[in-house]
């Protein structure tokens, strides 16, 4: 798995997240097939903190979150709550 801290410094570094971005992190995420709880948390830090994000990082931000949580099928209490605690972090839904 890469580094994640020195990525998001890397991918943060001017406060935006470009194409060119995306498909770097796609790469990085993705190498091993999967995305795991980490992953997932580390683009919702990322997500959060830039200033400005592409429409090809909100892509794949709510790809691998699907992903990561339907990873067997459902999404179960845990999980659930995991998903509500992230998505109202900030007190409110983005569009």
């Amino acid at each position: 798995m890469a580094d994640l801290k020195k990525l998001k410094a890397d991918i943060l570094s001017d406060g935006k997240i470009d194409d060119s971005e995306v498909e770097r992190i796609r790469q990085e995420l993705y190498r091993d097939g999967k995305i795991d709880r980490d992953e997932v948390e580390f683009l919702i830090a990322l997500r959060n903190e830039a200033r400005e994000v592409t429409p090809a990082f909100e892509t794949l931000f709510f790809s691998a979150i699907k992903q990561n949580v339907l990873m067997d099928g459902s999404i179960d209490a845990e999980e659930a709550g995991w998903l509500r605690r992230m998505l109202y972090a900030d007190g409110k839904i983005d569009d």
